[in-house]
């Protein structure tokens, strides 16, 4: 008996290692300059662990690699086509298929090939409607984009729709007012990551506007750009000060979706640093570089 079940976890071994794998994925918040050469050579070791290329995709996906992501993706789906052995495996296959579409209508979403997104969404809709349904920001984003029909902005309730339909900056700064002190002691849905009282947020607002749409950003995987800023002690975080918050805004764009306090690793994530606002003789501004923007250098085409 023994021999045979270190028989079983033997031809396991060829196929993955769900440690190694896992402790390679929790390196990308702190290593994130080693995590390509981590995912490497973890599929040098187990090309056949094809549940798990969709994770190196997204990794590569949140930091603007999207077609070295989208051929990952590929290869890695392709790849299992032709292991008879696993395509065996129902519920591995099925759980290939929902991660392969979904993030493969992630990365198209990032290239910008809106109706490509619908296709895939469309063509497997039996495959991702769990993940996405026909209400989603994503395919209502996409739809306008081409020109296909939307409700209008006053038939739906939700902030981020009325957005997608029709931006008003004035509804952004409505929106984050859950965000700031000063305002969100008289709401009953007031945020759990709340900017200092005090905290200038028109001249904050203003310079960040300054730096948005740019390339300095990561792409999370919804339909969003998150922006990263450092301003000290600007708000807490569940209740942890923080010297940084974030932005998000529809990819590409200068239409902001909102903006709180977060806790982040400032060696993992670009930094824009805004404390040159706090002296008004200082007039120098820059962007911070991290090991993420050293990254991006050094895996660049």
């Amino acid at each position: 008996m023994k021999k045979n079940g270190n028989s079983k976890k033997y031809r396991e071994k060829q196929y993955f290692d769900s440690y190694e794998f896992n402790r390679t994925k929790k390196m990308g918040y702190y290593y994130a300059m080693d995590m390509k050469e981590k995912y490497d050579e973890y599929f040098l070791k187990y090309p056949k662990d094809y549940t798990s290329y969709p994770y190196y995709a997204s990794f590569l996906m949140k930091y603007g690699y999207l077609d070295d992501a989208l051929k990952i993706l590929d290869y890695g789906y392709q790849l299992s086509k032709h292991d008879h052995k696993f395509m065996k495996s129902v519920d591995k296959v099925i759980f290939l298929d929902k991660f392969y579409y979904l993030y493969k209508l992630k990365i198209m979403f990032y290239k910008e090939n809106y109706q490509e997104v619908l296709n895939i969404y469309y063509d497997h809709y039996e495959v991702l409607k769990e993940s996405i349904n026909e209400s989603d920001a994503i395919i209502m984003y996409c739809k306008k984009k081409i020109g296909e029909v939307i409700p209008l902005r006053e038939e739906v309730k939700s902030y981020l729709y009325r957005q997608i339909i029709e931006y008003r900056e004035s509804d952004f700064l409505d929106h984050i007012k859950k965000h700031l002190a000063d305002e969100a002691i008289h709401m009953d849905n007031a945020s759990s990551s709340i900017f200092v009282p005090d905290f200038p947020i028109d001249d904050v607002f203003g310079e960040v506007k300054k730096y948005i749409p740019s390339p300095n950003c990561l792409y999370p995987g919804g339909m969003e750009d998150a922006y990263i800023f450092k301003y000290n002690e600007c708000g807490r975080d569940h209740y942890r000060l923080t010297d940084y918050f974030k932005v998000f805004c529809f990819h590409n764009t200068r239409e902001f979706i909102t903006m709180t306090p977060s806790i982040v690793n400032e060696k993992v994530f670009p930094c824009i640093d805004l404390n040159y606002l706090k002296n008004e003789d200082d007039e120098y501004n820059y962007i911070k570089v991290s090991p993420v923007d050293k990254f991006l250098k050094k895996y660049k085409k």
